[in-house]
This record gives C-alpha cells, sequence and structure tokens, in this order.
C-alpha cells in the first residue's frame, strides 16, 4: 500500500472518530442542581438586588433569564432525611428488579399406617403379619403367628426381607419351603389390600 493511502485512511479514520465524539458529546443531558426555593429566600435575594431585570453586560441576558433552569420541573424525591430536589430525567433512572423471593414448599406430611393381616391357614399351620408403610411404601413386615418348626424360623426371615426389597409379593419362593413361601406371599397381599 502507498504512503498516502495509508495517511489519507488514517486522516478519515480520525475524522471519523472525532465526529463520532462530538455527536456523542452533544446528545449528553446537561444536569443542572436545583436548590429549593422558599418564600423568604426568593424575598430577600429580590431586597438585595436593585433591578432584577438588569442586564447581565456578559452574556446580553437579563437575570431573570439566567435564573430559569434549562431542565424539565422537579420532583421530590422521597426517602429519610433526603430533601434535595431532582430533576424527572433523573428520576425515571431504571430501578434494579426485585430480586423474587422464594416461598418454602411444605414437605408432604408423612403418613404412617400399620395394619394386621388376616391369619392365613395352610397345611403346616397359620401365617399372620404386621406390616407398616410410610407414605404408601413397605418400611416394615413382622411376623404375628407362624410355625417355626423345621427351619420355618429361617424361611420367614427371607421372606420378610424379600418383602420389603420387593415392595410387595413379587418375589420367588424359598427353597425347600414353597407351601410357608405361598402362605405367606397370600397374607402379604391380604394386609395390602387392607392399605
Amino acid at each position: 500500500m502507498r504512503k498516502s493511502t495509508l495517511i489519507t485512511a488514517s486522516v478519515a479514520t480520525l475524522s471519523a472518530l472525532y465526529t463520532a465524539q462530538n455527536i456523542a458529546v452533544g446528545n449528553q443531558p446537561e444536569i443542572v442542581a436545583i436548590q429549593p426555593v422558599t418564600s423568604e429566600s426568593t424575598i430577600d435575594q429580590g431586597a438585595n438586588r436593585p433591578d432584577s431585570n438588569q442586564t447581565s453586560p456578559a452574556s446580553g441576558t437579563t437575570d431573570a433569564e439566567q435564573e430559569l433552569p434549562k431542565e424539565e420541573p422537579t420532583a421530590p424525591v422521597t426517602g429519610e432525611n433526603n430533601t434535595e430536589p431532582v430533576t424527572q430525567a433523573q428520576a425515571k433512572e431504571p430501578q434494579p428488579a426485585p430480586q423474587p423471593v422464594e416461598e418454602a414448599v411444605a414437605a408432604p406430611p408423612q403418613v404412617e399406617k400399620t395394619m394386621d393381616s388376616d391369619p392365613i391357614t395352610y397345611q403346616y399351620g397359620v401365617v399372620q403379619i404386621s406390616m407398616t408403610q410410610l407414605n404408601g411404601k413397605i418400611t416394615n413386615v413382622s411376623l404375628l403367628q407362624g410355625d417355626t418348626s423345621y427351619g420355618r424360623d429361617q424361611a420367614y426371615a427371607a421372606l420378610i426381607d424379600a418383602t420389603v426389597a420387593a415392595q410387595g409379593t413379587n418375589f420367588g419362593n424359598y427353597s425347600g419351603a414353597t407351601f410357608t413361601t405361598d402362605a405367606f406371599r397370600e397374607a402379604v397381599g391380604n394386609v395390602m389390600s387392607k392399605f
């Protein structure tokens, strides 16, 4: 690229930046601080001036014209210990959005129920259980009646664990205790129908 082209491009860029800056500065709102006027201060100021409509030699405007604000009318600021007025432009500044308040969601009430099955009679005796549910989930099963001879006590312990794990009757047979398993499963179904 030639030096003259580079210099021309640089001058054009600087001119564009200068113009943009002047436009931006020209569009800035003028902020004028206005003090509240009371009736006493107006009277005092008028008394101290020989002629309030005298023309100022520097600007060519009268004193009354100089006192008029160039901004929009003012609105009082509300709040503690604040008596300074602000312009409407300042009053219209966006306020931060309020933060959402998180509502505490109450946990559902804990409902615990305990029911007993009907006594289930089968060929080796009677099986009756008690079941506890918390919000519809089986939390405990205990044996109320049941023959514990010939190792059935081990079968009942395994069947109780299987019932809680399966949350119902969907569990397999205990080896060597098919009739006891069927009677226990029937007692579980019976007590679940009562909840």
